[in-house]
């Protein structure tokens, strides 16, 4: 069997991807995807807007030289290439999609994790998985070695839908019943400032509250985003903030 390499969408599911290898005493290679595509410019081939635009909206040096080498490495390795991810997850669909547009070299495979039940840590099977970010290593080393070759008709599924998200070049990109489409700026602004309320709160406490509202069904946005989204609302006058805004602990948040 030659030798493989595992594609993963996101720090958090490289995490456990790593023991998921450790468990299953495997020695195949993964390499993370660390940009998040379902935020932010798209239209560009010139990596250097996507590195502005993280530069300009959050402090994480390691994205710039991911952004930079990730498509090379993978266009440049000779290995067996298995994209894995979750259909529910907007930043693991959106990443779908550009790996299908992007990586036109060779045949490669995927791991579709959504909808499968895998071992949990109790031994029991999980609830239907939703995206590849909320399993755990057991999960994960359970699934090594089921993925399945991509068919022609996928490759252009993805690519006439990325090539239809590019054009649009929308500030997010959001999952829905109809698969993943263009979102706007305000998108997630209504959430906050429902969460928010009329009363003093911590900002943590709010952006966590949006989070678990965005969840049902579909994982679309993350942490880091509503802070900015948070920032901006107090920014317009939308919310009034008390404390520090740029630490979402060290302030409080109201609906002006």
């Amino acid at each position: 069997m030659g030798k493989t390499v595992h594609i993963i969408p996101g720090e958090s599911a490289a995490s456990s991807f790593r023991h998921a290898l450790a468990l299953a005493g495997r020695d195949d290679e993964y390499i993370v995807f660390i940009d998040d595509l379902s935020g932010g410019p798209i239209a560009s081939d010139d990596p250097s807007v996507r590195i502005n635009w993280w530069n300009e909206q959050f402090d994480w040096p390691e994205v710039q030289d991911n952004i930079l080498t990730f498509w090379q490495n993978i266009v440049a390795s000779e290995a067996k290439i298995v994209v894995w991810f979750g259909q529910f997850s907007a930043r693991e669909c959106a990443f779908r999609h550009a790996f299908a547009w992007h990586f036109r070299e060779r045949p490669y495979y995927v791991v579709d994790v959504t909808g499968q039940r895998v071992p949990s840590h109790a031994g029991e099977l999980t609830e239907p998985l939703k995206a590849l970010a909320v399993v755990r290593p057991e999960g994960l080393a359970s699934l090594l070695g089921s993925e399945r070759a991509v068919s022609s008709q996928e490759e252009l599924h993805y690519r006439s839908n990325w090539t239809r998200l590019l054009t649009e070049n929308t500030p997010f990109r959001i999952v829905t019943p109809a698969g993943l489409v263009s979102a706007p700026l305000d998108y997630f602004d209504p959430m906050i400032l429902d969460q928010a309320g009329s009363d003093w709160k911590q900002m943590a406490y709010v952006i966590a509250h949006v989070l678990g509202v965005s969840l049902a069904p579909y994982r679309q946005v993350s942490d880091l985003t509503l802070h900015q989204r948070a920032l901006a609302l107090v920014d317009s006058g939308q919310l009034l903030a008390r404390g520090y805004p740029l630490n979402m602990r060290a302030c409080h948040i109201k609906r002006a």
